[in-house]
């Protein structure tokens, strides 16, 4: 019973590490994304999203400056660089968070090991 409750805790946690993967794997992208902004012309044309597979057609007119939304419908605008940064502070965050999950894991298969090893102790008694 013990084991399949570490079991189910250890599935859940590698779970929350495939979230935190995906999320790192974003927050790449944009990093990505804004560093290539740095060589995009004003006036430079792109199909901006407006819904699911919707686009309108749009050009930049400023490269230099982003509107980021800070929660609470409040929009703030930000250097790209400074976008940057904060996109890399939240990797930062994710990496920690893979880092503790990481542990939390190892800790888990090491109780799972130890309740193996005695139902085999018990069983080779018999």
């Amino acid at each position: 019973m013990q084991f399949q409750m570490l079991q189910k805790q250890m599935e859940q946690i590698n779970e929350h590490v495939e979230l935190i993967q995906r999320q790192r794997g974003e927050v790449i992208d944009s990093i990505d994304a804004l560093e290539g902004l740095e060589q995009v012309k004003e006036g430079t044309e792109v199909f901006a999203p407006i819904a699911t597979g919707v686009f309108i057609k749009a050009s930049f007119k400023d490269t230099k400056n982003l509107l980021i939304n800070v929660g609470a419908d409040t929009v703030v605008e930000r250097s790209v660089k400074d976008v940057i940064g904060l996109l890399k502070q939240q990797d930062e965050g994710l990496q920690e968070k893979m880092r503790q999950a990481g542990e939390i894991l190892e800790h888990l298969q090491e109780q799972a090991m130890q309740i193996y090893r005695q139902v085999e102790a018990v069983e080779a008694e018999e």
